[in-house]
């Protein structure tokens, strides 16, 4: 009978579940920002949201296969093994961001903060729409931090123009600038209101 190396076999392991990991979450640099939590049972989980409201939902099953011939020699079974997991990888990132997105529209539109455009072109204006909606943090000298934003790679261009309005529109750049400080004295609020933990 051939020796078994336990040890060695889940040190290896964890190196390539690691190496897996780097690689999704390379794949996916929105998704990868979000702190994760290991449940080690069960079947359900609960939140409660900053508005006091605690959802409940089961685990969702994200899989993805592998297969590698056993009639190959260890080299090429090597080989196979490093292919399949970086499709494996590409197939977890592509899966985990969909559920991500599905996720995150429901609760959008669950607490008012979507926009349907209805069709129409992205603008400057509708920026100051979105930003209008949505609470902004501000970092320690008083900047604000803006929402990361997520469009198709086509949007590129328009984007660029929409913003460079902002330096050469008065209008705009003073709307920006009346959201911008009512935003601050939002937080400040928050701020003010949170209690410290002792």
């Amino acid at each position: 009978m051939l020796p078994d190396f336990p040890s060695l076999k889940g040190r290896l392991m964890d190196r390539r579940v690691s190496e897996i990991r780097a690689k999704i979450d390379a794949q996916m640099p929105i998704v990868s920002k979000i702190r994760s939590v290991r449940f080690h049972e069960g079947n359900s989980f609960s939140v409660q949201r900053d508005d006091g409201v605690i959802e409940s939902q089961g685990f969702i099953d994200v899989r993805s296969p592998i297969q590698i011939s056993a009639n190959l020699e260890f080299k090429e079974t090597v080989e196979n093994l490093k292919v399949e997991t970086e499709k494996l990888a590409v197939d977890f990132a592509s899966q985990l961001e969909k559920l991500f997105f599905e996720r995150f529209t429901k609760i959008t539109e669950s607490v008012g903060n979507a926009m349907d455009m209805k069709g129409e072109p992205f603008t400057a204006e509708s920026y100051l729409d979105m930003l209008d909606r949505v609470e902004l943090d501000f970092d320690m000298f008083g900047l604000p931090i803006y929402p990361t934003q997520v469009c198709h790679p086509v949007m590129g261009e328009t984007l660029q123009r929409e913003f460079a309005r902002f330096r050469t529109e008065s209008g705009l750049r003073g709307r920006a600038e009346t959201i911008i400080e009512q935003k601050r004295r939002e937080w400040r609020d928050r701020e003010g209101r949170r209690r410290l933990v002792t």
